[in-house]
């Protein structure tokens, strides 16, 4: 027969591994929520080293004169996230994720008008190269500029650019600058500025204009008739 002191011992047993299995039921919630919120935190990390490097590309594209577009708002997410832990202490992984978001979305936007910028610039970078004394550089000069050429060519069209490939490229430009300017000005550089990629159809010059392109010693090893 049990007694009535055994039943109050048993319900207080009973009451005291409730309690502990609530308080173990907590602590796993408190353990998976503050696991949650680290990865979100990371995560947002993550995004944000992605936005300043993009960020670092729009500079580096305005100091080039490159026509980027101006930045969007960058304060009121940061914003949003300073006032949230303020009034509530840890923010939630759902509430990170959410800023995670807003920086991606920034990143995004920022990278692509960077990519519209630098493929505009680049490429008439490029075009206002007096491309036309080319065939006039020493055989080595020439073989620099224009391996220098279809590197730049290259990047100008790449799918993204960062902050290195802008300075990279501006040094570039300068190498075949200075090569290009080093060519003395003649006559046969008004026939030159007519080829295409190199080209021209035979019918298209005179006389005159073919006896300046042989007369030009420069060339002499730059001139061939091909049929095409």
């Amino acid at each position: 027969m049990i007694e009535a002191t055994d039943v109050q011992s048993l319900l207080m047993r009973a009451k005291r591994l409730t309690a502990l299995s609530r308080a173990k039921g907590e602590n796993a919630k408190e353990t998976q929520e503050q696991g949650q919120a680290e990865t979100a935190l990371n995560n947002l990390k993550a995004e944000l080293a992605k936005l300043d490097n993009v960020l670092a590309a729009h500079r580096k594209l305005r100091e080039a004169g490159a026509p980027v577009a101006d930045l969007p708002d960058l304060t009121a997410s940061a914003q949003r996230l300073r006032d949230h832990v303020e009034s509530t202490g840890r923010p939630t992984h759902q509430f990170l994720n959410a800023r995670k978001a807003d920086v991606s979305k920034a990143a995004t936007d920022i990278a692509a008008a960077n990519q519209q910028a630098w493929r505009s610039w680049a490429s008439d970078e490029i075009a206002n190269l007096p491309l036309a004394a080319l065939p006039k550089l020493n055989p080595s000069d020439r073989q620099q500029a224009t391996n220098t050429l279809d590197t730049m060519r290259r990047s100008a069209s790449a799918s993204q650019v960062s902050s290195g490939d802008v300075t990279t490229f501006r040094l570039a430009l300068a190498n075949v600058a200075e090569l290009l300017a080093g060519v003395g000005a003649s006559e046969s550089d008004g026939v030159l500025s007519r080829f295409e990629t190199r080209r021209i159809l035979l019918s298209q010059l005179s006389d005159e204009e073919l006896t300046t392109l042989r007369s030009d010693e420069a060339l002499k090893d730059q001139l061939y008739v091909v049929i095409s």
